[in-house]
Parts: C-alpha cells; structure tokens; sequence
C-alpha cells in the first residue's frame, strides 16, 4: 500500500514538469520541443530578430497560455514599473501592412493571442510590434492584473527581447 501511494504521487509529480526532451544549451530555458532565451539589452525590432537568428531562433512566437507563462516568468521583474510603457518585451509578433494581418516572425500560425483589453491600437499607417508585458500593470486595477498580456509599440521603442528555436537534442 505504502508503495502503491508512493508511485502514485511520484506519477503526479512527474506529470507536472515539463519534459524538455534534451538538454538546451547553457542559457537557455526548455519548454518541449523549443529552448527560450531572455535578452536584456534593449534593441529594436529588426535587431532582436537579427540577435536571434545568429543565435539560430527567432523572435519568440507564443502559441498556448503556457508558453506565454513561460516567457512572463523569463521577463518578469517583480517590481511595479516607473511607467507602464517601461518594461514590455519583444515578441516576434508584427502587424503585416501589406497583408493587414498579425504575423509570426518564424511563419508559424497566429493561433494563439492575449491582447490586453482595448489592444490592439492602429491610429496611423505605423508598422506596429507585440510586446508582453510581464509584470502587472501599477495604476489600472482592470488592466493586465497578472501580467502577461500584450500591447502593440512601434518599432522606435526599444525593448528586451526573448528568441524561441527548436531544441534540436530531443
């Protein structure tokens, strides 16, 4: 019985961690099958995404509510920002003027979206960016109360960044 009980919560408890499949390089976080990099230096758009490719990645693209957890715990600061506008990161995900669609810097579909309420804003014939925005906004109460919802920037703001690439050792 003592046994039984032991292999049963044993199962639980390996049933919540996430199998990364392989190790990813130093660095780099798993979420399977992809490795997931935080990057702090402040860039814009077309530079996070050309840090990412010479890394082998692009920019990341967020497909299910635990990716984007995964990305909010890699970026989240944990303290209220001077503004809110201060700490939102780069994500790959780009309004398309040709096409007037949002579109994946990697090509993958837009399946998955978690705008912040009123978001996106396209006032002008701007190209426009998603950014997340990690931790929860200080001075609206109904406004991303967890962290990790996005909002659009244009491409002069310059934000850290996460690359996403596929872990190739699974």
């Amino acid at each position: 019985m003592k046994t039984t009980l032991i292999l049963a919560v044993s199962l639980v408890f390996c049933h919540l961690i996430p199998s990364d499949g392989g190790q990813c390089q130093m660095g780099w976080s798993p979420l399977y099958p992809y490795c997931y990099k935080a990057f702090h230096q402040r860039v814009i758009f077309g530079e996070a995404e050309g840090i990412c490719t010479a890394n082998s990645a692009h920019l990341v693209s967020i497909h299910s509510l635990e990716e984007n957890d995964l990305v909010k715990m890699l970026t989240k600061t944990g303290h209220f920002p001077v503004s809110d506008w201060e700490n939102y990161i780069r994500i790959g995900l780009f309004y398309n003027t040709a096409t007037n669609l949002w579109t994946w810097t990697d090509g993958s579909p837009t399946s998955y979206l978690n705008w912040a309420p009123g978001a996106p804003i396209l006032i002008d014939d701007m190209q426009y960016y998603a950014a997340l925005m990690p931790d929860r906004s200080y001075n609206y109460s109904d406004y991303n109360k967890e962290g990790g919802q996005w909002y659009n920037i244009k491409n002069y703001d310059t934000r850290a960044f996460v690359c996403k690439k596929l872990n190739y050792e699974h």
